[in-house]
């Protein structure tokens, strides 16, 4: 994001285009940046990472008060075949459950561990779904709840279908 810290981000949207490929509308970001070595990379998540917010707690001096999410598209062109491949990979950086009570934290960070709480929550029901033996013998024609979050609907082209996921 060009302003990660603004006091009154943009609200952001999460969708599905006509594609069924993730959308995030509000999010004011550049549309590609082009990199050609690793050390292009690096500078790119550093610059992501510059924008996290994080807060002293009584259990973290340093405790993440979002999660991070960073994704590389990549599109490449064989002029052999002439045809165009592309992919998407999301590094997700998710912020850690807290305890409220041991956390000590009041105010905005209490709704910052509530938030994230409930979304790890929501994002572990996903996967509870999507690893069942019942999805797998319904052949995945069963309900994901995908919608109960906006983490799970920004993750769910890398959770379902034909997406790896590494953890």
């Amino acid at each position: 994001m060009d302003h990660p810290k603004e006091k009154n981000p943009p609200k952001l949207v999460v969708g599905l285009d006509a594609s069924h490929k993730v959308v995030v509308k509000g999010c004011v970001t550049k549309t590609s940046v082009d990199f050609v070595g690793p050390e292009e990379m690096l500078k790119l998540f550093d610059r992501a990472n510059g924008g996290r917010i994080v807060a002293h707690t009584a259990m973290n001096a340093e405790s993440s008060r979002s999660h991070s999410i960073f994704v590389i598209k990549t599109k490449v062109y064989n002029k052999t075949t002439k045809k165009s491949f592309s992919g998407k990979l999301n590094i997700i950086d998710l912020a850690g459950s807290e305890r409220i009570n041991k956390s000590k934290v009041e105010g905005q960070q209490k709704e910052e561990a509530i938030a994230i709480n409930e979304s790890l929550s929501c994002l572990g029901n996903v996967i509870s779904v999507l690893s069942s033996a019942e999805y797998a013998e319904k052949k995945g024609n069963m309900f994901v709840p995908y919608r109960e979050n906006i983490l799970t609907k920004v993750m769910q082209d890398s959770l379902g279908g034909d997406a790896k996921t590494l953890m």
